[in-house]
């Protein structure tokens, strides 16, 4: 099982991150990606296949 948890490299910068959220929120994620794990979800063939298509919105103008 490999779980990555990504944090924007502004947040060091920005006054108003609010700590707890998140915690929260990277909490959840990887409560949920650990359940799919254990489900088998997605499949590596899933993850090799959509590599490529697959985008985030919250890294938008912050990768290239």
């Amino acid at each position: 099982m490999i779980i990555t948890v990504w944090l924007d490299p502004r947040c060091p910068d920005d006054p108003n991150l609010d700590k707890k959220d998140l915690y929260r929120t990277n909490y959840e994620a990887t409560r949920i990606a650990i359940g799919r794990a254990m489900k088998g979800e997605p499949t590596v063939r899933e993850l090799i296949a959509n590599r490529d298509k697959i985008r985030h919105d919250a890294l938008e103008g912050v990768l290239d």
